[in-house]
């Protein structure tokens, strides 16, 4: 009975030491599972057929930028947890200048990367008015962004034995989302060269000015 009164004070401090560092793996994996939703959401909203669909663009348009934004608050929570937790290693310069951080700076700068990136992305995107030339050019690259935050999560974690599926799985996801969208792009480019050019109309040639068929003057 000692020994568990005893053994109680140091769990509750084990406990309240490895908060900050659960607390950012939590919001990290979840701001990745909405990255992953809002790049799917936004592959379908630009999908041709799929946009075609009456309510369906507004819609996925809708979910992609407030899921990208939730993903956003969860990073803040991440990064945070990340930069108060003294025995992380992190610190707030390593949070934006790549390769200063203490604890597996590879990974932790992958993740760097992925942030600045995707604050200007962001940026760019939540305020297209103000950036009409660039917004959609460096939108264009969230595959990269995404390529980095997949990076930086399964090789900084310290429980990605155990998350390996969901890293399979999540990683798939927008690829395959991508995949068929291009194949449905390029069918529907395809059809396009098929259309046959228009006939003529049965009725006979068009006579009208200027034409082989249009009348003379003084003839006859």
């Amino acid at each position: 009975m000692s020994t568990w009164v005893a053994a109680v004070p140091v769990a509750t401090g084990l406990s309240a030491r490895m908060f900050p560092w659960d607390l950012a793996r939590a919001g990290g994996i979840t701001a990745y599972l909405l990255l992953v939703s809002a790049i799917v959401l936004g592959i379908l909203e630009s999908t041709p057929r799929v946009g075609r669909v009456p309510g369906v663009r507004q819609v996925t348009h809708h979910y992609h930028r407030w899921v990208m934004l939730f993903a956003l608050a969860f990073v803040a929570v991440h990064v945070t947890s990340l930069v108060l937790d003294p025995y992380a290693g992190v610190g707030l310069a390593a949070v934006f200048v790549p390769g200063l951080s203490q604890y597996r700076p590879v990974a932790v700068s992958l993740g760097t990367l992925a942030l600045l990136a995707g604050l200007l992305a962001g940026a760019t995107a939540w305020f297209p008015a103000r950036f009409p030339k660039v917004w959609l050019p460096i939108h264009r690259f969230g595959g990269i962004i995404f390529v980095l935050v997949w990076l930086h999560a399964v090789s900084s974690g310290t429980d990605t034995p155990r998350l390996e599926a969901l890293y399979v799985v999540t990683g798939l996801l927008p690829l395959a989302a991508a995949a068929a969208r291009y194949l449905i792009v390029r069918r529907g480019r395809r059809g396009l060269r098929a259309v046959p050019a228009a006939a003529p109309r049965a009725d006979g040639p068009q006579r009208g000015r200027g034409g082989d068929d249009a009348p003379v003057a003084g003839r006859g």
